[in-house]
């Protein structure tokens, strides 16, 4: 049996386990049911693999995401936007751009960023069911209907918008002239 300072770690050790084991289930909870997926990068136009993933964690109110690439072009600035499919049982596998005119879909703005000289970059964003914030860029307007953070099919399009210039937050803060380079597709 230990003792003296070993007996003290374990139990901390122990308690702290605990305490975390238990907080999970309840974090968990907080919003129902969630479910966590990943997904390889792919080029826009050709649907080959490209350096990169995305993870999604969904919960009825809302979704959370993380995007990593690599292989951008450096020192250049690009946007990130959502593509919603709240009605995704309407529409092709993967849903695509001619299912846009389906009711409740959108697409709409969700981060901008710089890529350093590497190309490399890591981006989250969140979203939550319910009326779009006010202030960001839409395209489509719909946004991610309640309750359908589980249910619906979710894009997520990388877009180049050029090489950095001043001034840098109207490049990555809204829609512009750009190319679309890269996608994630994340199934309901």
């Amino acid at each position: 049996m230990k003792t003296g300072i070993f007996m003290d770690i374990n139990q901390r050790l122990l308690t702290a386990g605990t305490i975390m084991a238990l907080s999970v289930p309840l974090t968990a909870h907080a919003d129902g049911p969630s479910t966590f997926q990943t997904a390889q990068m792919i080029d826009i136009n050709d649907g080959s693999d490209v350096p990169g993933a995305g993870t999604l964690l969904r919960s009825r109110r809302g979704v959370h995401a993380r995007l990593a690439m690599a292989e951008l072009e450096g020192n250049s600035s690009y946007i990130v936007f959502w593509i919603v499919w709240n009605n995704s049982a309407l529409c092709s596998k993967p849903c695509g751009e001619d299912d846009l005119g389906i009711a409740g879909n959108s697409v709409f703005y969700a981060a901008g960023f710089v890529t350093g000289p590497d190309g490399a970059a890591n981006i989250t964003a969140d979203l939550s069911a319910g009326k779009l914030p006010s202030g960001i860029d839409v395209m489509v307007p719909g946004g991610l209907k309640p309750g359908n953070g589980l249910g619906a099919e979710i894009h997520m399009i990388v877009r180049w918008q050029g090489e950095i210039k001043a001034p840098v937050d109207e490049q990555i803060g809204s829609f512009q002239d750009g190319l679309n380079q890269r996608a994630v597709v994340f199934a309901p």
